[in-house]
Formats: structure tokens, sequence, C-alpha cells
């Protein structure tokens, strides 16, 4: 078949799956109940305030998949044979997102999509795999069916193309040929967007935003070989990780960039330091001006930056949570790691310097009017990044950045969703989206850290209370001991 018949019927069969995946959005067994949670205080995170984002006494009615309809509790019918919750004293948000997340591998499918649900996490974009589309498209059925416990699989990337040297990636590549053909095959798989990671010289990396841009398809990930003002330029629409603005708000961003160093050495560490030395409010306003313009988007996955105490003496922030993980990845976590051993006190002083100025940009990024998602880079590949609970001290690290706690909800609901434009059909709890939902015991827009108070979670409709919640939490920790 000539390639632009096969680019043609790639495209048919990926706008098919489009509509079909939107009309499943929320749809379940039609013999199942009508679902209604009942004096319960909804958080309307499209609202401007903290006071108006709070509807006190609604009754919110889940039928087939989606919201049937949302209002004051004495004026609300709810359906004959309806499921009665009673959401008195309790709290309702959107479902959450995870918008870096790498949970598509067969070997951990099972305690991987099961640790988010629990965490109130529905929804996750998919950063790497090497799983076929086929394979992916299956387990998205099988999750909107409710046959596999899992979050939404909104978005998947397929094989991130990376060059020579990079970590996690056997297939890489070296020539603006063969970054173009990488784009190509990744058409022809039917990935919904296009991630670089490390290891690339600058004509690869901007043949792949080339190319991306010619097959439309959204170029996201790593900064790459070159600044983030050219990233953006060449049409990089969603930039990851903190890690490159301490270089792009610095006076030395090319010479970080020319050294091309590899993770966590101590000089990196080094350079980084004299970046975050020579910080410069001008460059960060013109950091933030050209985000705006070209409407792009971060995800700084800042709860990563964790990873440096749990390195250096074993803490981290959610170590109760390791228990529900196969002992075979903490071990491999807890093992000692080489490259510490380059590390000095001064290094580790650095590190938590360069993470502390991170969060202050961001909050800065957030204040200036530039779209920031939250995501956390969580699951096997980096050390204490827990699937799920991880984003919930994203979303707090969002707080501390100076994000109040709304816009840190709505960083990680409302905003992913307009982000892969789907917000008609879901981010927010509004009429006829779909019904992922999270039960809080407290209050969320009084203390961020609420959203841990897990009573009930809804995935397409269907309730996971907190029983069930934590019969999946026995059963991972009874998997994690084998």
């Amino acid at each position: 078949m000539p390639l632009v018949d096969r680019f043609r019927l790639a495209s048919f069969v990926a706008l098919t799956f489009a509509l079909l995946f939107a009309q499943a959005m929320g749809q379940q067994v039609q013999s199942d109940p009508p679902l209604a949670i009942t004096s319960v205080s909804v958080v309307n995170v499209s609202a401007n305030s903290a006071t108006s984002a709070l509807r006190m006494n609604q009754t919110v009615v889940i039928r087939a998949g989606r919201i049937a309809a949302v209002g004051e509790s004495k004026t609300t019918v709810v359906p004959p044979g309806a499921q009665r919750i009673n959401g008195g004293g309790k709290f309702l948000i959107p479902g959450l997102w995870d918008m870096h997340a790498h949970v598509l591998n067969p070997q951990n499918r099972d305690w991987v999509l099961p640790l988010y649900v629990v965490n109130g996490v529905t929804s996750v974009r998919d950063m790497h795999t090497n799983l076929p589309m086929k394979q992916i498209s299956e387990w998205r059925r099988e999750i909107i069916a409710g046959t596999l416990i899992g979050p939404r699989l909104a978005a998947v990337a397929g094989p991130m193309i990376a060059g020579p040297g990079a970590p996690f990636v056997k297939d890489t590549v070296a020539t603006e040929e063969e970054a173009r053909r990488a784009v190509i095959a990744r058409k022809e798989m039917g990935v919904d967007f296009i991630k670089v990671h490390e290891g690339l010289s600058r004509s690869p990396y901007l043949a792949i935003a080339d190319e991306s841009k010619r097959l439309r398809l959204t170029l996201v990930g790593h900064r790459g070989p070159v600044t983030a003002s050219e990233a953006l330029e060449a049409g990089h629409h969603c930039l990851e990780h903190a890690g490159f603005l301490l270089a792009a708000t610095s006076s030395i961003e090319a010479e970080v960039i020319s050294q091309g160093l590899g993770m966590m050495s101590p000089a990196e560490m080094q350079l980084l330091a004299r970046a975050r030395q020579s910080y410069s409010e001008d460059r960060l306003k013109a950091l933030c001006s050209h985000f705006r313009s070209k409407r792009a988007w971060l995800v700084p996955t800042l709860v990563a930056g964790y990873t440096w105490d749990y390195l250096k003496d074993g803490s981290m922030p959610s170590p109760d949570w390791l228990k529900y993980m196969p002992q075979r990845i903490t071990r491999a976590w807890k093992a000692p790691n080489p490259m510490m051993a380059q590390l000095t006190e001064k290094d580790f002083t650095e590190a938590q310097a360069n993470f502390d100025k991170s969060i202050e940009i961001v909050g800065s990024m957030h204040r200036a009017g530039v779209n920031i998602m939250a995501g956390t880079d969580a699951g096997v590949l980096l050390r204490g990044l827990i699937p799920g609970i991880s984003l919930h001290s994203e979303i707090a690290l969002f707080v501390k950045a100076g994000f109040t706690p709304l816009e840190a909800l709505r960083a990680a609901t409302l905003a992913p969703a307009r982000f892969l434009k789907m917000e008609s059909t879901t981010g927010s709890i509004e009429r006829g989206k779909a019904a992922d939902l999270v039960l809080l015991e407290a209050n969320p827009l009084e203390d961020i850290r609420h959203t841990e108070k897990i009573a009930a979670v809804i995935v397409g409709g269907r309730l996971h209370d907190r029983r069930a919640l934590d019969a999946m939490l026995t059963t991972l920790a009874d998997g994690a001991r084998k």
C-alpha cells in the first residue's frame, strides 16, 4: 500500500477510535441502576475563587456513566431505583489526571492501574510505551467496559524518540532522515502524540518538530538540544519537567545545552547551580511571554525533585505506599546507586537549592499566565515516584509554589481536559460530562492535602466505595509480597 494511502487509513482508524472513545466516555451497561450522591458539597473547578467554587448541599445524579444532573438537593429529582450515597459533610471533585505517567507495561499493569484509581486519578497521559497501539486500544475498551480497573488512557505517546546514549531507550535516531522516519513510523502506529527525550542533536530534533507539524501530530516532551524559546518556536506544544527552567531563565542557557551532561553527575550539579545563580527576571518574563504567545503548556513534574532526598537518605514523601508495589521494584529502588558515590554533600545541597528555585519559577510562570498541568513521571523508572499518590504530592507542591488549592485542583482536572480538547466531555462536574469523580472526607479548598482523604472514586460512572478501595489495597499488598 502506498505511504499516502497508509496515512489515510491510519487517520481514518484514529478518527474512528476517537469518535468511539468520545462516545464511550462515561458509557456503561444500561442495566446498571442510576447513582445519586446527595447533600454533597461540589467543587466547581471553573470558578474564580474558593468562595464561588463551593456549591453546598448538592445532588449529583449519574446515569449510563455520565452526569445526568447537578443541582440543589431540595429540587434535584433522584430517579426511582437509584443507588444513593449520602454525601453529607463530604466534598466532590472531578477525577484527577496525571499528565506525565509511565503505566503501559504488561508486567506492571495489574498494580499500576489500580494504584491510580485508589488515589482518585481517573485519567492519565502515558509518555512512553513499546506496546502495540492495538493492545492499548484493547486496554482502553476494557477500562471503559469496567472489566479492567484503571484510569482512562486519555493519550498515549507510543515509543518516545531519543538520540544515542539516552537512558531507557534502545532504538534511537542520529540523523535528520532517521528522525523523520521515526515520526512517520509512529504516525502509522496510531500514536496520539510525539514525545522527544534526551540525546538528540539539533538537526534531528528540528526534523522531528517539522515532520510532526507536517503530519499534524502534537510534539511534547523534553526541551531537546535547543533553547526553550527555540523549542516553542519549532512547535513544541508541551514542555515536560522543570529541570530546563533553571537554564532557560539564566544567562548561560546555551552553555548548559552544549554540555549535554548525563543525569545526576557532579558536573551537572555545578553547572545547574551556576545557572540558578545567574537567574534573570527579564529572561523569565520573556520565556513566559513566549509560552503565552504560542499557547504552549508546561508539565513541571516537580515531585521528581523529592527523589534527591530518597537517593540521599532513604526518605520519601509517601513511604507507607511502598507496600503496595512489587518488591522487585522497591528492592531496586532501595539498592545502592553507583551514581550517588560521585556526589558530595555540596552536590546534594545544590540539588536541593535547584529544586527550591524550580518551584519558585513554576509559581512565577503560573502568575504570569502560563498554562500548567499536573504530572509526576511516576511508573517504575524513577525512585520514589509511586503511581497515584505522587499526583497528590505534585499538586501540594503547586500550592507551595503559590497556586491556590483551587488553581492546583484545576491544573489536575480541567486544564488537562482543555489541553486534550476534551473539556466538553470531561474535566469538571457538569451535566453531560463523564462521571469521573472523587468523593472526599474533607474540603480540599482549605487544605490541598485533603485530596488524599478519599471516601469513594467513580470512574465512568462505576462506584468504588471505601470498602472496595481498601479491598484493592489489600490485594495489592498481598501481591507485592509474592
